[in-house]
């Protein structure tokens, strides 16, 4: 019961400051996205039943900050977080740090195309008056580039703390 509160509280953190504050930089090396980077290390450390909620709430308070149509975000976490379930359970099953950068990749691709769609068919539909530019492509590359860069740091400091991504042998 205190992980499931300490995830939601530790959630809530991420989008606070994502959202507030590094929302606004423009530099290449913060244009890291929290919540991907935060879905992929917590899919890796719990199970997919146990973390959905955590990825909803996170979607809607994403969605309660944005101006965008309420939803967007939701809908772009909740597809991020089943496209990386799949993939994990399917192909990515041990812990190593090939398959956590792997993961961060895809996770950054998905949930940015995902966005970019939503949004185009906001767009298309009248529903909404953003359209993502050319900057955001090139905004994306630094986002796959950062949150690789995020996911090494936190795979190396859970491997040392923890034995969760720790490689275990069968003994003859």
């Amino acid at each position: 019961m205190k992980y499931n509160i300490a995830t939601y509280i530790l959630f809530f953190i991420l989008v606070i400051v994502q959202v507030a504050f590094w929302g606004s930089f423009s530099f290449f090396l913060l244009q890291f996205n929290l919540i991907v980077v935060g879905l992929v290390l917590l899919l890796n450390l719990f199970p997919f039943e146990k973390f959905l909620p955590v990825a909803l709430f996170s979607g809607v308070l994403m969605d309660i900050y944005s101006s965008l149509p309420f939803g967007t975000y939701t809908l772009t976490i909740l597809a991020t977080f089943v496209v990386l379930e799949i993939l994990f359970v399917n192909f990515f099953t041990n812990h190593s740090l090939y398959s956590m950068v792997l993961l961060g990749v895809i996770a950054t691709v998905v949930y940015n195309l995902v966005f970019i769609l939503l949004n185009g068919l906001m767009y298309l539909l009248n529903f909404s008056n953003y359209i993502s530019g050319s900057g955001y492509l090139l905004n994306c590359l630094f986002q796959i580039m950062d949150n690789t860069i995020i996911i090494i740091i936190c795979f190396y400091i859970i491997n040392s703390i923890s034995r969760r991504f720790k490689p275990i042998f069968l003994r003859s």
